[in-house]
């Protein structure tokens, strides 16, 4: 990954060197933790959008608004001959830039998992939303000597082609 540089009143996960500690959730177990509000609105705008799989086309930043842009994501899907799916960030909003301390557009999540669990557990969740077509959300505690520093929400959504086929995942991670 590139470093990354900008302003921002938070220190980065990286710049703290903090660990990652992630697990999914329930959307029922969402839906009654306060820190899920973003992703719990995505994923009801995600809803409204035509078809069981809504197309990636119906993605339009004015509907999804301007304050759920700097934590939202898209992933592009990776087919592999002889492996799972792979994922590449075709947009890391600013928000992740800054809170992770990496710009990870253009990158695949299976060479960016070393970096903290979350990515990894990402990765796994990419690849079950991928195969069922359901939105699948995670909880993530970046901690340090045994405190939490930073808490982070996250939903990861299907976005299908012309054809109906899962090509985009899409979701966000609201930081607390």
């Amino acid at each position: 990954m590139t470093e990354f540089s900008t302003y921002t009143p938070w220190k980065s996960v990286k710049e703290q060197n903090l660990k990652a500690v992630s697990c999914e959730v329930s959307e029922r177990k969402a839906s009654n933790n306060r820190i899920f509000e973003k992703p719990l609105e995505l994923l009801e705008k995600w809803k409204a959008m035509p078809g069981d799989v809504p197309h990636f086309k119906n993605i339009d930043p004015v509907k999804i608004g301007a304050d759920m842009l700097p934590i939202l994501f898209i992933l592009d899907v990776i087919e592999q001959e002889d492996a799972a799916p792979d994922f590449k960030w075709r947009l890391f909003g600013t928000k992740n830039t800054q809170r992770y301390g990496i710009e990870a557009t253009g990158y695949r999540l299976s060479k960016a998992m070393h970096l903290d669990a979350s990515i990894a557990q990402s990765l796994r969740l990419a690849r079950l939303v991928y195969h069922t077509h359901e939105p699948r959300f995670m909880e993530t505690h970046f901690v340090k000597k045994a405190e939490i520093v930073y808490q982070a929400s996250t939903i990861i959504l299907p976005l299908s082609d012309d054809s109906g086929k899962v090509v985009r995942l899409f979701g966000c991670t609201d930081w607390h």
